[in-house]
């Protein structure tokens, strides 16, 4: 991703605090990423899927506390789908 395109990213997720509805954008952008990467994890369709939708109702909870560090968006759902696959 160019620092652009990070950026507005950025404004979305900052949008998407005070504003729920626009994390689905979000949400659209990096499903099908977060699923594939489950899947690879744990070579189960289903399990895939379970973690994939619980990564992002984890994000959306903590998406108040989360800080803009200069990468993207990506790589805190990606933390977040690591914890939920070791769990």
């Amino acid at each position: 991703m160019r620092d652009e395109e990070i950026r507005l990213e950025n404004e979305v997720v900052e949008r998407s605090k005070s504003d729920p509805r626009v994390f689905g954008e979000l949400y659209e952008r990096y499903f099908d990423r977060i699923y594939y990467f489950a899947l690879r994890q744990t070579g189960d369709e289903d399990v895939a899927g379970d973690l994939a939708s619980q990564t992002f109702v984890n994000a959306l909870h903590h998406l108040p506390h989360y800080q803009f560090r200069g990468l993207p968006f990506s790589a805190w759902l990606y933390r977040i789908a690591t914890n939920e696959v070791n769990k």
